[in-house]
C-alpha cells in the first residue's frame, strides 16, 4: 500500500539518471535537455542539475556523433 522513503547518495542518483537517459527517446532527451538548460541559466543552479544536463548532452552526442 505505502512505499517507504528511501535515500540514495548523489552518485547513485546520477547513475540512475544516466540509465534513464539511455532509455529516453530522442524527443524526450531533447525536451529534458532544454528544460534543464533553462533551469541552469540561473546564477547558481544546484550542482545536480548541472550534472544531469551534462549527462543528457553526453547521451545525445553518443547517439549523434559528429562526422568529420
Amino acid at each position: 500500500m505505502f512505499k517507504g522513503i528511501s535515500f540514495e547518495s548523489e552518485s547513485e542518483s546520477i547513475a540512475k539518471f544516466r540509465e534513464t537517459a539511455r532509455e529516453m527517446s530522442d524527443e524526450e532527451l531533447v525536451r529534458q535537455g532544454k528544460m534543464l538548460h533553462d533551469l541552469c541559466n540561473d546564477r547558481k543552479p544546484p550542482e545536480i542539475w548541472v550534472q544531469k544536463l551534462k549527462i543528457l548532452r553526453e547521451e545525445y552526442r553518443r547517439r549523434h556523433p559528429k562526422i568529420v
